[in-house]
């Protein structure tokens, strides 16, 4: 009986906190989207005002129309938007997944062998010091105008986020936890996949999170000075015919990418990191 009553209290409880939490989340979205509607408002009043004038920064209205063409299939400078978002698309997530990849490597080796560290880490720093759009024109050189070098670029620019990031979180490590598993017994893997891992991953994930815009500012760079397709190129083919609407177009698809490949890291980083309190 007494666990019949635990229960209903706390399915009680449940059931109070659940509205509780879709009132805080209601609350936290209400204000955002009422900034937007106002930014949107004023941005339309400027324009139609011609403050800035129409043929300065365009209209909401006229993008929004743009949007909902090309979505149907109508070309932008004879190419349809599915075309350059796929360039874009494909090079970012492959540059990605190299430069993440090869980050969390190079960071990991740098965090747990300080002899490595000392006769790289000067290496890597000046890598990170160089502008990477000073470097656009060595790719190009390399790999030729087209995805290729769209995606190293990518690549180097992730790479750099993710290598400092891991190297930082392996580095803060407690020696403390690794001594205690080795003098217990426990082998190289496990140490590494049971504790320093682990322990590293809000480092690592903030890396990971930090190299989404950079690996888009990687693409769209390069698509800037050496490519033939990409939503880079629309915007400097919208910028050349002096066509605002077509280049706030495609700012807004390039903002729908990045926003989908965040909520994707977001849904990776909370099964990776369930067990970190909120």
């Amino acid at each position: 009986m007494a666990v019949t009553a635990d229960a209903a209290v706390a399915e009680a409880e449940g059931g109070a906190a659940r509205p509780s939490r879709r009132g805080d989340l209601l609350g936290r979205v209400w204000p955002a989207l009422l900034v937007g509607v106002v930014l949107l408002g004023a941005w339309q009043l400027v324009a139609t005002t011609g403050l800035l004038g129409r043929d300065v920064i365009s209209e909401p209205t006229r993008v929004a129309v743009r949007v909902w063409q090309t979505l149907g299939g109508t070309p932008m400078y004879d190419k349809t938007i599915w075309v350059n978002i796929a360039v874009t698309a494909k090079a970012v997530c492959i540059g990605y997944l190299i430069g993440a990849a090869a980050g969390v490597v190079a960071g990991y080796v740098l965090g747990r062998v300080p002899f490595v560290a000392a006769v790289f880490q000067p290496y890597i720093r000046a890598l990170a010091a160089v502008p990477k759009i000073a470097l656009v024109p060595l790719l190009v050189l390399v790999f030729g105008i087209g995805v290729k070098a769209e995606t190293a670029n990518v690549v180097l620019m992730v790479f750099i986020m993710v290598v400092f990031s891991t190297f930082s979180g392996i580095a803060a490590v407690r020696a403390d936890l690794v001594n205690l598993a080795r003098i217990m017994g426990a082998p190289r893997f496990t140490v590494a996949t049971r504790i320093v891992v682990p322990a590293a991953l809000p480092a690592i994930m903030s890396g990971l999170r930090a190299g989404v815009p950079f690996a888009f500012i990687g693409a769209i760079t390069s698509e800037f000075i050496a490519s033939s397709s990409g939503l880079g190129w629309l915007m400097q083919r919208a910028t050349a015919q002096y066509d605002p609407t077509g280049l706030f177009t495609g700012l807004f698809y390039l903002t729908v990418l990045v926003w989908v490949l965040v909520q994707v890291l977001r849904v990776v980083e909370s099964r990776l990191l369930r067990w970190q309190r909120r």
